[in-house]
């Protein structure tokens, strides 16, 4: 019982599987950059060679157990709250070093998130990645989507300050949030809204560092 009572506990305080969220008008989306020489190509999703190539891609980007080739499949066919409508991959001389996945909330198919968003380690820190979601959510609007949430992994700081840098916001209130994931005790809410917003103001504090007059 007691064993119980503490696993318990570690569950409702395990900051690490908090994920906050945030939110775009898609009409404020910057410019998609010239990447060149990279290319983008969309994943055909009955190839078995692409699904591979895929999970090269998100098992070389992020550190977690090592991913087979079952978790593409339901990545793609039975994502936890988005419906894929594409995949994409981008590529150095043909070879896929990057990926995204956009699709529109199961929920509310009038607004549009992406998911599993990664770039191999060796092409981070190239742009690529503000690339990804500037066309992920580029696409969506071209289908006649207004808005994206995308949802994110509290330590995941990287990740949320590129999609800072494409003018996605904080969204704290649950009212206007597509997908209500686990509630988690408010001690917890509290830590992780914290630092979002702390991690929101070194962005906006560098982006008006960025438009000083230099001495």
């Amino acid at each position: 019982m007691k064993y119980g009572i503490i696993q318990h506990l570690r569950y409702l305080f395990n900051y690490s599987r908090a994920v906050v969220h945030l939110q775009s008008d898609l009409n404020r989306l910057p410019l998609l950059n010239d990447i060149t020489p990279f290319t983008v190509r969309e994943l055909r999703v009955d190839d078995m060679d692409d699904l591979e190539q895929w999970l090269e891609i998100v098992n070389d980007a992020y550190d977690e157990p090592y991913h087979d080739i079952s978790y593409a499949i339901n990545h793609i066919r039975t994502h936890l709250f988005l419906n894929i409508t594409n995949v994409y991959l981008i590529l150095d001389n043909d070879v896929p070093v990057g990926t995204i996945s956009i699709g529109t909330y199961k929920s509310n198919n009038n607004i549009g998130g992406d998911a599993r968003i990664a770039i191999k380690k060796k092409y981070q820190s190239k742009g690529l990645g503000v690339f990804m979601i500037t066309l992920g959510f580029h696409k969506l609007r071209d289908l006649g989507i207004k808005y994206g949430e995308s949802i994110i992994s509290i330590i995941r700081d990287q990740s949320i300050m590129l999609h800072f840098k494409c003018g996605f916001v904080p969204q704290t209130n649950r009212k206007y949030i597509q997908y209500k994931n686990q509630k988690r005790h408010f001690i917890i809410r509290m830590l992780v809204k914290a630092k979002l917003m702390r991690l929101y103001n070194q962005y906006i504090n560098k982006l008006s560092r960025q438009f000083l007059p230099h001495s």
